[in-house]
């Protein structure tokens, strides 16, 4: 590269880096600021005295030119070049299914998208094209705040409420009663770029009328089913039977039937279906409710190829080892409690039983319903190898251990609250109380209140840490 005085400049550099390595590692980390190495600063000088940008610059153009594998282009041809080369990607077809495949499960649980959906199957403005931003300022037909999230449907521009118990589906109207479009928003926006704000009160206050409400519980069923069946996977495979240039371009739940199954609307690149899952099968209907393809169930559960297939996100892994090893330390904690409790007492009330049995029977309840929840984290679960890992976790050493060492603190902690109280008891005749908002409290139960929420809060940072730790442990093995 003929680069003039910049090549011995540069070689300059070189052999001052080279020369002393402690010197270079205090140029490189001031990273030009602060005290500048009077050598750096002298080439700093040479290099700008010599017109870099008309020098160099030029110079870098006619090096990257000469190289054989550089292809110069006009302008107007660039993204041509560039598709063609990324069409060129043998992998490219593969690549781009899985990110669909991502896109479409991901939007089967969102729940504006869910709900966007629903509302406007119900509003016969399907399909929804677009999503915008949403407005936290925004007041709902019923009169609550809320976001007023934009969609750009067949009729138009549309906003969606979310809320708990409901879902809204909204056109917007300007304070002098015009319809909120994109035309008017097109045409405010040129007037404000010609400085002209003449009509712009109409905005300060946007009024959102309901075109239709849907109950926020379908939107959360919905988001359950498509959890528990592989919708996207199934929707494939039957499209798939169709013919070789068919493929799925979206998929949503678009109603609930009577039977209480979803139905899931399918739109490929030649028309639009319904998806429905049966007791022993999957069937693919047209719009005349026609069988188009079927699979049998034991076709839907064959596994992947794909890894997104038998993965579940870390998070949700760490969240329920987390848990479960949560589940374990409550369950040692009360029993230490339990078994002292008895120590030192002597006996027990059949009251006290039956309240400690009641106590025992929710942590199991809790502790198999976890269990119970993981069966609902992917389809035919025991093929799946985060799953079968996930089970094992259940008698993982290092869970126990934690289990154990609270059990231990609880005993401690009681065991040093009943031995205070003996001490109080000796040095003063009673144990002394704190005045507590008008209630006594005695001052060895509030320290021993004080010391298990500590604790709890502790175990409760290294339960989390753990599950982070064994699943990272578990990524890193596969």
């Amino acid at each position: 590269m003929d680069a003039g005085p910049y090549i011995a400049i540069f070689d300059e550099l070189c052999q001052l880096i080279e020369s002393d390595a402690e010197r270079a590692k205090r140029i490189a980390s001031g990273g030009g600021f602060g005290e500048i190495d009077p050598a750096i600063k002298s080439l700093d000088d040479r290099f700008y005295d010599h017109d870099p940008y008309n020098v160099i610059t030029p110079a870098n153009a006619r090096w990257l030119r000469g190289l054989p594998e550089v292809k110069v282009i006009p302008d107007g041809e660039y993204s041509d070049a560039l598709r063609a080369l990324s069409h060129a990607n043998h992998q490219r077809a593969a690549r781009a299914a899985e990110r669909q495949g991502i896109a479409l499960d991901w939007a089967l649980t969102d729940p504006l998208r869910v709900a966007s959906r629903l509302l406007c199957m119900q509003a016969e403005c399907l399909p929804v094209v677009g999503y915008g931003a949403g407005d936290p300022a925004s007041r709902a037909p019923d009169g609550r705040e809320g976001i007023a999230w934009s969609i750009t449907t067949s009729h138009g521009q549309r906003f969606i409420f979310l809320f708990d118990d409901k879902a809204f589906l909204c056109e917007a109207f300007l304070s002098n009663g015009q319809p909120l479009t994109d035309e008017s928003i097109a045409e405010t926006r040129q007037r404000l770029l010609a400085g002209n704000l003449e009509g712009m009160e109409v905005w300060a206050n946007i009024e959102y009328r309901e075109i239709v409400q849907i109950p926020f519980a379908d939107v959360h069923s919905a988001i359950e089913a498509a959890k528990q069946f592989p919708v996207v996977k199934s929707a494939r495979q039957l499209v798939a039977k169709l013919g070789t240039d068919e493929s799925v371009d979206d998929v949503f739940a678009a109603a609930k039937h009577m039977s209480g199954r979803w139905l899931w609307m399918i739109k490929t690149n030649r028309r639009v279906a319904a998806l429905n899952f049966l007791d022993d099968s999957v069937a693919l209907l047209d719009t005349e409710k026609r069988p188009l393809a079927i699979l049998s169930r034991s076709e839907t559960e064959k596994p992947d190829e794909s890894p997104r297939h038998r993965r579940i996100p870390d998070e949700i892994l760490t969240g329920i080892i987390a848990k479960f090893s949560l589940e374990y330390i409550q369950f040692s904690a009360f029993t230490a409690v339990f078994l002292i409790f008895i120590l030192q007492i002597g006996q027990i009330s059949p009251r006290m039983m039956l309240i400690s049995f009641a106590i025992y029977g929710y942590l199991a309840y809790r502790f198999f319903s976890l269990r119970k929840k993981i069966n609902t984290l992917l389809p035919n679960n025991k093929k799946f190898e985060d799953i079968t890992w996930l089970y094992r976790q259940f008698w993982n050493p290092r869970i126990i251990l934690v289990a154990i060492l609270s059990a231990s603190f609880t005993s401690i902690l009681m065991l040093t609250s009943l031995q205070l109280n003996n001490i109080f008891i000796s040095i003063y005749g009673e144990v002394p109380y704190l005045d507590i908002a008008g209630h006594k409290l005695r001052l060895t139960s509030a320290i021993a209140i004080t010391i298990l929420i500590l604790g709890i809060v502790g175990l409760n940072y290294i339960s989390k840490k753990l599950a982070k730790r064994l699943v990272a442990g578990w990524r890193a093995s596969t």
